[in-house]
């Protein structure tokens, strides 16, 4: 079933208080669910140094229409200066979650 219900990705420092901002985007029903894997390692290249870092990743699920003022909020609360944000859409979503994710929280 295709569906309005997007992925989007992002990473944050292990340190970073990432329920806060979590909580954010809950009260304010930018998404619908957050995930957090707690502890990822990343390399990277960033200023022409490999970076290597443990970082939390953020899966949130979110309906289309609250795509730019999601990522408005992620940005403005996000420490790094360039955060990743990546939406993906899913090929299925079953229509008891899809369902749900678009009923009034």
């Amino acid at each position: 079933m295709s569906s309005n219900l997007l992925l989007l990705l992002t990473t944050v420092p292990k340190e970073f208080d990432s329920q806060s901002l979590i909580k954010q985007l809950l009260q304010k029903k930018l998404c619908v669910c957050v995930q957090v894997i707690p502890t990822i390692k990343s390399f990277y290249n960033w200023d022409g140094n490999l970076v290597e870092d443990e970082e939390q990743q953020l899966q949130i699920k979110f309906i289309s229409k609250n795509q730019t003022e999601l990522e408005k909020e992620i940005i403005n609360s996000h420490p790094y200066n360039v955060p990743e944000i990546i939406a993906i859409t899913p090929n299925y979503v079953s229509k008891s979650y899809l369902d749900w994710a678009n009923s009034d929280h």
